[in-house]
């Protein structure tokens, strides 16, 4: 049976490979180009729910060559002050899977190398633009050559930002903006080849968090005279009550973030010396808020089109991964039908709406522009329990898995 997918981000592509493990025939379109790998973040922390989902895709192998282990995440203060941490080999143990941070265009060369591998075809630069339900089917309107295409079913993983499947479904589609700016990128600084801690600075609505990737094999922009130098990746964050529309380029970006942090902890100002202007990407951050209605007869959303949570979650990637699993195992069962697409829906609902609320109140934490109530939460933090509950977190995290 085929089924059609609209994007071919981290759940799109997974999404495919595993209906196509089942004996389905996915068809991909998908907005860009071939060559893109673009998402929310220069990387990934695969948490023991995604490595379960690897594995289960035949993946894992491939997954540890390019990716790298993190033991132990370590929060400070802006001033160096020690806040808190969290045991991530602990976390490892009780889910019993391990965690692996990876940039996202390794990630991204993963799933799309294995799509190649199972003959999943895929059709770049269509972005789809409108759809009807006929009395035939549905019908795909897309903007490569004013191309029309009729489907049977239709699943949407085409993001947070303008989904034509959630515009269909709910009738907005417009993203809630949370009020903080992220800024990415990559470093080669070698203080990270031998790291396995991710380490965050909170300051007064600004954050600046490090992780390492120690992958030799990692393919910055495609350029192998970079691709030995991929230590560790960032992400600054500062909060903003409005959008900046200034231009900016690249270099002049990276200059404003050295002028910005340039008090902060040693660790922030060397990556920072150590990134290559052009692996920076500014966002505006945003997600949406949870719905309950994700389909419609043989039409079903996944990935961040259902359930963008905030990069604050940490479970963005993890979750479009679990999208692909569960629809796989749903439709095993039951094929691909209405009920099916509804069982998803209600098996998936809970988690994603759990781990959206948790985005927007570490956010809300984080960036906080109260430079006293960020005093407070430095000294709370500080005073408290100084591991998080890694069992906790794992046993959500795995939660309706293995």
């Amino acid at each position: 049976m085929s089924v059609t997918i609209i994007g071919s981000g981290v759940a799109g592509l997974a999404s495919a490979i595993a209906l196509k493990q089942q004996g389905f025939e996915p068809l991909i379109f998908e907005r860009t180009s071939e060559q893109s790998t673009t998402g929310i973040g220069a990387g990934i922390v695969l948490w023991p729910n995604a490595m379960f989902v690897l594995e289960q895709l035949g993946l894992l192998n491939k997954i540890l060559k390019v990716s790298a282990p993190v033991k132990r995440m370590r929060r400070f203060n802006h001033l160096n002050l020690a806040l808190n941490s969290m045991d991530i080999e602990a976390l490892n143990l009780a889910a019993g899977f391990t965690s692996r941070s990876i940039l996202r265009a390794d990630l991204m060369a993963v799933l799309q190398a294995e799509a190649r591998a199972l003959d999943i075809k895929i059709h770049y630069n269509h972005e789809l633009t409108d759809l009807a339900e006929t009395s035939s089917g549905i019908r795909l309107s897309f903007n490569h050559s004013h191309s029309i295409y009729n489907c049977q079913t239709l699943i949407g993983a085409d993001g947070r930002m303008k989904s034509t499947l959630r515009k269909f479904l709910l009738g907005d589609n417009a993203p809630v903006y949370q009020k903080f700016i992220n800024v990415i990128g990559i470093s080669n600084h070698i203080s990270y080849r031998s790291s396995q801690d991710v380490l965050d600075y909170w300051g007064a609505g600004a954050r600046f968090g490090i992780v390492p990737v120690n992958s030799e094999s990692s393919s910055i922009n495609n350029s192998p005279e970079l691709a030995s130098q991929a230590n560790a990746y960032w992400a600054a964050g500062w909060y903003s009550a409005e959008k900046d529309s200034a231009a900016i380029d690249s270099q002049q970006l990276l200059n404003s973030l050295k002028e910005q942090f340039k008090n902060w902890p040693a660790p922030v100002k060397q990556a920072l010396l150590a990134t290559d202007h052009n692996t920076l990407k500014k966002l505006y951050i945003h997600d949406h808020t949870p719905d309950e209605r994700w389909s419609k007869g043989n039409i079903l959303m996944i990935g961040d089109a259902a359930h963008a949570a905030l990069p604050t979650s940490g479970q963005g990637a993890c979750q479009a991964l679990e999208d692909a699993w569960w629809l796989a195992k749903i439709t095993a069962e039951q094929e691909i039908s209405p009920e099916a697409f509804t069982r998803f829906s209600a098996v998936r609902q809970s988690k994603t709406k759990a781990i959206t609320q948790s985005g927007r109140a570490m956010a809300r934490t984080i960036f906080n522009p109260d430079t006293e109530a960020c005093k407070i939460r430095d000294i709370n933090l500080s005073q408290g329990p100084q591991s998080a509950d890694s069992t906790a977190i794992a046993n959500f995290w795995m939660q309706g898995l293995a």
